[in-house]
């Protein structure tokens, strides 16, 4: 007779992202697995269960006063709403928070949702007190389902994954967890100092979002395609988009960017060729228009993606490009220059050399944009700029002419190797994040 296998409840607003499709598939080889999501979906890996809560207007006003953690970019965070349609709104209400908070203890952002939501009213049946319950640890990430998050902490064990590295930076990370799965020992270390949660319920896994690179076999063992740069050839050079579509601002000042570092390449006599790599799922293409008209510059055009709503908003849309595609891409160049854009590490796994930016050595030199002020307030771009790389983390414009001249340098360094680390600290022994997560819960269970 066979046994019935244990039932596993994923909740989620991002059930067709590639990643999170392939653990759930991983899931339900050893599980009954059910996803909770608030879209309606014909076809799909296994069982979903649709649930949408409409919050009120008395939810959303409530959940305007939480308590900001004390990161780098909460501690700024006007610097950061600039985008938003009611971003002056937005503003005072974070300074009367502040405000409000002078004279008394302001609840977490998670005590909020759990003290809105912990009596509430939800479907019986779909969670049940021998369930495994699994989510995204941000709670921004799924608000329509937030209900059901609190429910499944009640009655059932509750498991989070910290599926972005920059999550744990923000003040919206539930705490009401049973175990919390993050990418590597800085995230462990940020939801500890963060969030006060205990280290005896943080385990490393490896980051879902790069488990593809191992499953295609990088880093390659040998250095075929990683070798030295012949100096009588244009370097190759690639810079990927940091800002995306829903920040015009910054779109226009990372172009305006870009043309400066090529007028200066230009002038130091660098011989190169520029790749830029548009932001994929880019709504207003015209915004880089201005670059079309520069001499140097290939703009790579994205093709065989697919975009697919996000995290429950429909007009926020992620774009998934082809594997083979992205990796093939990662050979056709020489040389990534770095804003902080993920896909630095992703491309670490090519063993190309990386030169990053560090903005907040950018700031210190005179006439300093706008850009490298708005980047230099995101707390987790700090974990690319590590010391002990200096070749590769640089300051200012000389020292990217620097490291463009002594190219075959940047990959001596060990930088690739730290970035890869910090993506997945198993990549060495090929060891899947999402194979990672299934191994803890099968021993989480058994305990």
């Amino acid at each position: 007779m066979n046994k019935k296998r244990r039932r596993l409840i994923f909740l989620t607003l991002d059930p067709h992202n590639p990643a999170i499709k392939k653990l759930i598939q991983a899931f339900s080889i050893k599980f009954e697995t059910i996803v909770v999501t608030d879209m309606q979906i014909d076809d799909y890996p296994c069982k979903t269960i649709y649930y949408h809560h409409n919050a009120s207007i008395f939810e959303k006003f409530l959940l305007l006063f939480y308590k900001s953690i004390k990161s780098i970019q909460e501690k700024n965070f006007t610097q950061r709403n600039v985008y938003r349609k009611y971003k002056n709104l937005i503003n005072f209400l974070f300074f009367l928070k502040k405000l409000i908070g002078v004279f008394i203890i302001l609840p977490t952002y998670s005590q909020i949702n759990y003290f809105l939501f912990k009596n509430k009213e939800v479907e019986k049946g779909i969670i049940n007190s021998d369930d495994i319950c699994i989510v995204d640890s941000n709670l921004r990430h799924t608000l329509t389902i937030n209900p059901m998050v609190v429910r499944a902490s009640r009655v059932s064990k509750l498991i989070s994954i910290v599926y972005s590295w920059d999550n744990p930076q923000y003040s919206t990370i539930n705490t009401f967890s049973d175990a919390y799965l993050v990418i590597n020992e800085k995230n462990k270390q940020e939801l500890e100092e963060y969030y006060n949660i205990d280290s005896d319920k943080i385990f490393i896994t490896g980051s879902l979002i790069h488990d593809y690179l191992i499953e295609h076999g990088l880093p390659l063992q040998d250095s075929c395609k990683s070798g030295n740069k012949d100096s009588n050839l244009p370097i190759k050079i690639m810079y990927a988009a940091a800002f995306g579509s829903v920040d015009r601002i910054m779109i226009k000042e990372e172009v305006l960017f870009i043309i400066k570092l090529i007028n200066i390449l230009n002038n130091e006599n660098i011989n190169f060729e520029f790749i830029f790599r548009p932001y994929p799922s880019i709504i207003d293409s015209s915004l880089y228009d201005p670059l079309k008209k520069v001499p140097n510059i290939t703009m790579h055009e994205h093709k065989n993606f697919i975009t697919i709503p996000h995290l429950g908003n429909k007009s926020v849309r992620i774009s998934y490009t082809a594997n083979d595609e992205k990796i093939n891409q990662f050979f056709d160049v020489d040389v990534l220059i770095s804003a902080g854009s993920t896909y630095t590490l992703e491309f670490s796994f090519s063993n190309k050399p990386i030169i990053h930016m560090n903005a907040n050595g950018f700031l210190e030199n005179k006439n300093s944009s706008l850009f490298f002020k708005r980047l230099s307030i995101y707390g987790h771009l700090n974990h690319l700029s590590p010391k002990n790389y200096n070749h590769n983390v640089v300051n200012n414009f000389d020292e990217i002419i620097r490291a463009l001249r002594d190219i075959n340098q940047l990959n001596k360094t060990g930088y690739s190797n730290y970035l890869r680390n910090f993506s997945n600290p198993f990549y060495k022994k090929r060891k899947l994040a999402r194979n990672n997560i299934v191994a803890f819960l099968d021993n989480y269970i058994n305990e």
